[in-house]
């Protein structure tokens, strides 16, 4: 088992994951499965991450056993919706007809839900303007595939546009058949409004620049180059590429830079 776990993690590392974690998912002492995380970013996962992913993996595996006493069946079930529920991510769970099973208060607020049941809902009853492509991933999410994307624009049926970081994964019976599909996202609607403030802004100084016969120079308070606009830049003692991050007296020297500093 060891060295199954060491080629995942080198096959994952090789693939340019950065931070590898594989969990297995145990009751008692048979192991049902390996839920397994991997993302780009070094050393995202904490001490204090892997041990609520190990918990989130204890109940989910209890969840998918099949127990005979259906006692036991209930108790496994409502601790996994308790610990999804508290989760501080923005999770939800789907059974193989896409109707809700665990939800966490994240997933609520993120999509404005407050004051909603959910659970046992169909998820395109709740998202009635999720289009048919999206539904056709959730459909190859359910036939086992693994699936993440950044930066996608979903437009809510208000009209109000929400971007998403989203990725899925399907979770298992303890028979081995798919038994439906995890969503995680992360909301980043006001990073990219920033972002794409950023970019206008940019545009409307460039425009601003290109009617002018000056040239424009942003300087931090070391008096280093951020950043240059100039309609004609031959005009400049030197390319912008090799002026951008050095300061005034590395460009011109200490005579004439000291002038401008």
């Amino acid at each position: 088992e060891a060295d199954r776990q060491a080629r995942t993690r080198n096959r994952c590392n090789g693939e340019g994951y950065e931070s590898v974690a594989l969990i297995p998912l145990r009751v008692g002492e048979k192991t049902l499965g390996l839920m397994q995380l991997n993302d780009t970013r070094k050393d995202l996962f904490s001490t204090q991450s892997i041990a609520l992913w190990e918990r989130l993996a204890d109940y989910l595996a209890l969840s998918l056993s099949r127990f005979t006493v259906e006692d036991a069946r209930r108790e496994s079930e409502e601790k996994l919706r308790m610990l999804i529920e508290y989760a501080p991510v923005a999770l939800a769970m789907f059974d193989s007809s896409m109707h809700y099973v665990a939800v966490s208060r994240r997933w609520i607020s993120d999509y404005h839900l407050e004051g909603q049941k959910l659970i046992g809902k169909h998820h395109y009853d709740i998202f009635p303007e999720i289009t048919e492509e999206i539904r056709q991933i959730h459909q190859r999410g359910l036939k086992g595939e693994s699936l993440k994307e950044n930066g996608v624009k979903f437009e809510r049926l208000d009209g109000s546009i929400q971007w998403l970081s989203w990725e899925m994964r399907p979770w298992y019976l303890a028979d081995g058949s798919i038994g439906g599909i995890v969503l995680f996202s992360e909301d980043i609607t006001t990073l990219k409004e920033s972002e794409q403030a950023a970019l206008e802004s940019e545009r409307q100084m460039r425009a601003l620049v290109t009617s002018l016969d000056d040239i424009v120079f942003e300087l931090d308070e070391q008096g280093t180059y951020l950043n240059i606009w100039a309609a004609d830049e031959s005009k400049l003692v030197q390319p912008k590429e090799k002026l951008l991050g050095r300061t005034i007296i590395d460009a011109l020297g200490v005579e004439q830079g000291s002038k401008f500093v």
